[in-house]
């Protein structure tokens, strides 16, 4: 007989959340500023996606046939400037194939993934942010560390320190 493996869906609250625990201690209440998610409605996003590849591609310098050769080689899968045309035709979009956001985002730069990141209401971290959220995860983890030492410390009866033998 098989059994079922199940998520768990609810909070638990016995589990708790270290680095909001350690936040909490350290007063702060907001590390990083999160856009809010976008109002529910009906957004044709054929049309705006086509829209700003359009911007991207002429803001970027590339032709599109240097950006269909470049897809081609990274991903294996013809790409022509013919189909680009066809991603960012106004009145006919054609969506383009998400397995392409990546190349795409390396040819055109990180502001074409912003534009996603945005209508889902959500940020693109670049690796020097993350790398600066790690550095100030572990400044906070170890502040919150030698004020517990220093606690510790304070109620050992041998030691003595700042507290009475």
């Amino acid at each position: 007989m098989a059994t079922k493996k199940t998520s768990r869906t609810q909070f638990d609250p016995a589990q708790a959340d270290l680095f909001d625990t350690i936040a909490k201690d350290a007063g702060v209440t907001e590390l990083i500023e999160v856009p809010e998610l976008p109002e529910a409605k009906s957004i044709d996003l054929k049309v705006a996606t086509a829209e700003w590849l359009t911007a991207s591609i002429k803001n970027s310098g590339k032709t599109r046939e240097y950006i269909s050769e470049v897809l081609t080689g990274w991903t294996g899968i013809e790409v022509s400037k013919d189909t680009i045309d066809m991603w960012t035709k106004k009145s006919h979009p054609t969506s383009m194939p998400a397995h392409f956001l990546p190349p795409m985002t390396i040819i055109l730069g990180a502001n074409f993934l912003d534009w996603f990141a945005q209508k889902a209401g959500c940020r693109v971290a670049g690796t020097e942010q993350l790398a600066m959220a790690q550095i100030g995860q572990m400044i906070v983890i170890k502040q919150h560390a030698d004020a517990q030492i220093q606690r510790a410390i304070k109620e050992l009866p041998l030691i003595g320190y700042g507290g009475e033998a």
